[in-house]
């Protein structure tokens, strides 16, 4: 479910009251005040949560993996010991081959259900940080991460600029000059809590 939060009334208070004639520097402050909002309102960057959730899979993924890897080497060596092997003495190759690979293809199946009990008795709560600390440190991949390229579009868009537009009814372009109204600005929130549109007013007149 949606919902649209409205700028808070002490930042746009701060606007520049005349953007035809602002500095840069205004502009800045402007763009740094609307990050100061987005984040201050509790919202998150469009793919935060994606970002997140994909981080949380793998180390998931590479925790049950390390554990099914133990859990399949242990099974390896309870099978060739039976057979004769001295598994504690043997080069690893030497156990792998004692097997058939039915026999291994076997236990992968088996230990592929593994639980989150066994999980924890295979591998250690040191292991497990370090595989969280290890993916939590790689780059999320979100496009806009503090909405930079979103907030400069709509400082430098409430600069009286010229644009062009085809008339319908002549089919002739016409030039006019559109202003938006950075006042009205609301951010369209979704259920994520992630801004997910800007809503706002524009002015047009006749160029």
């Amino acid at each position: 479910m949606k919902t649209k939060v409205k700028v808070p009334a002490n930042i746009t208070s701060s606007f520049p009251a005349n953007w035809e004639s602002s500095s840069e520097a205004e502009r800045a402050i402007t763009k740094s005040a609307l990050e100061e909002a987005c984040h201050g309102l509790g919202c998150e960057c469009n793919g935060t949560t994606k970002a997140v959730d994909s981080v949380a899979t793998t180390i998931n993924q590479r925790i049950r993996a390390l554990a099914i890897e133990r859990r399949v080497d242990v099974g390896v060596r309870e099978i060739a010991s039976s057979k004769g092997v001295d598994v504690a003495t043997a080069p690893r190759s030497e156990i792998v081959t004692a097997l058939q690979p039915d026999e291994i293809n076997s236990l992968i199946i088996i230990e592929s259900v593994i639980s989150q009990e066994t999980i924890e008795s295979v591998v250690t709560n040191d292991e497990m940080a370090g595989i969280q600390t290890e993916e939590l440190t790689k780059n999320r991949k979100v496009r806009d991460p503090h909405w930079e390229r979103d907030i400069n579009q709509l400082v430098d868009g409430s600069v009286p600029h010229m644009t062009q537009s085809r008339n319908s009814d002549t089919g002739l372009f016409e030039v006019h000059t559109s202003a938006i109204q950075l006042e009205t600005l609301l951010f369209d929130v979704d259920e994520n809590g992630e801004i997910c549109a800007w809503i706002y007013e524009e002015i047009e007149t006749n160029g």
